[in-house]
């Protein structure tokens, strides 16, 4: 059957639409590099203007790493969803940042002890706490959500750029492969002893390495000896002879956690790939406004 004039120029919209990034991925190719998916578009975006990313979602105005912040940073159009990932008792994974429950749940009063940590503690008993109410009385009942319903709110209009916070690197690849995403997120981590590890069961995958303080010739070394994609670090810490060494040597870079207009400006200004911020609208409004812009 004949497609119709409308679908034909639907199909051939789709073609052209990919042709750059078709011819990133030869790039790439004929230089040795590995190709992923995710970062290469990041750079075809990047090249333009930041990238937005939204920093446990949109956690300026919804509570921290729920589904309702990945869902409003989705529907705000950030092009990457920042979460926080802990692997519990009984093995499951999890959205939390923080090392115990304290500050955003209910759990001193649900489980009977402050202190507790995420990750001695098993799915159900976590979810039986209250993620939400903290930030206030409306988000109550809000729960911690498993990594699967954070993926299932945040794909496929964004990427999930994944922090983890604790677990097994080989569990996490294993999560990621048989649900055949390793191809669409991004798996970054303070620890870099856990992100070779990663490598090491997931060849394919991309990866962050995140960090703080002045960053030094040695740890680019070691950037690239982990054969990370990106480097997420403190804004502060970014210097631009920093960066330069970083475009040079080929990673994507990022800084975190910018929510003020001049950080954007100077952010944009610098080349900075990707924007971490906890206001996405915000970002997005100035990035839309011209005023976090390149400069050439």
């Amino acid at each position: 059957m004949n497609a119709s004039p409308c679908v034909r120029a639907t199909r051939l919209l789709r073609v052209l639409l990919l042709l750059p990034l078709a011819a990133s991925f030869a790039a790439a190719a004929a230089d040795g590099r590995r190709v992923h998916p995710r970062i290469e578009a990041f750079r075809e975006i990047a090249a333009e203007r930041p990238l937005v990313v939204a920093h446990r979602g949109d956690s300026s105005e919804f509570p921290e790493n729920t589904v309702a912040a990945f869902r409003s940073a989705v529907f705000l159009t950030a092009e990457v969803v920042e979460l926080d990932v802990r692997q519990t008792e009984d093995g499951r994974w999890v959205c939390f940042h923080d090392d115990t429950l304290d500050r955003t749940t209910d759990a001193a009063e649900v489980l009977g002890a402050e202190g507790l940590k995420p990750e001695e503690r098993t799915l159900l008993e976590l979810r039986r706490l209250d993620a939400g109410a903290w930030k206030a009385e409306r988000f109550a009942g809000v729960r911690i959500p498993t990594l699967d319903e954070a993926l299932d709110a945040i794909l496929p209009r964004a990427t999930p750029l994944i922090e983890r916070k604790t677990g097994s690197a080989e569990s996490l690849a294993r999560f990621l492969r048989e649900r055949e995403l390793l191809d669409r997120v991004v798996v970054q981590a303070f620890d870099h002893e856990f992100v070779a590890e990663f490598r090491r069961h997931a060849p394919e995958a991309a990866l962050g390495a995140l960090g703080s303080g002045e960053m030094t010739l040695d740890q680019i070394a070691r950037f690239e000896e982990l054969d990370v994609d990106l480097v997420h670090w403190r804004a502060e810490d970014v210097s631009v002879e920093t960066l330069r060494v970083l475009r040079k040597r080929g990673f994507l870079t990022m800084v975190y956690t910018v929510n003020d207009d001049v950080g954007f400006a100077g952010a944009a200004a610098l080349g900075i790939s990707g924007i971490t911020t906890d206001d996405p609208n915000r970002l997005r409004g100035r990035i839309k406004a011209g005023f976090a812009r390149r400069v050439d």
